[in-house]
């Protein structure tokens, strides 16, 4: 992705912290197997659940974003974003 043109507007350097925070999820990411696994799993599943959820590290990404409140969160991801 091009960043270049938005480097000098306020969101410049918000948007270049956010693109090294998503390419180190990218990296660090599920592999395509695991979940290519699961999907099969599920497909032949009997009675598969209705959701699935398959994150790293599930606390932080998904229990606790769903139980604290929404602005809570936004605040919490718009400090990282300003470090």
């Amino acid at each position: 992705m091009n960043l270049e043109k938005y480097q000098d507007t306020s969101y410049g350097r918000i948007l270049g912290r956010f693109a090294k925070m998503a390419q180190k999820g990218a990296e660090k990411g599920l592999e395509p197997d695991f979940i290519a696994k699961q999907i099969v799993d599920i497909s032949e599943a009997s009675k598969p659940k209705v959701r699935y959820t398959y994150v790293l590290n599930k606390l932080t990404n998904w229990f606790i974003p769903r139980i604290i409140p929404a602005r809570m969160m936004d605040r919490l991801i718009k400090n990282r974003l300003m470090k």
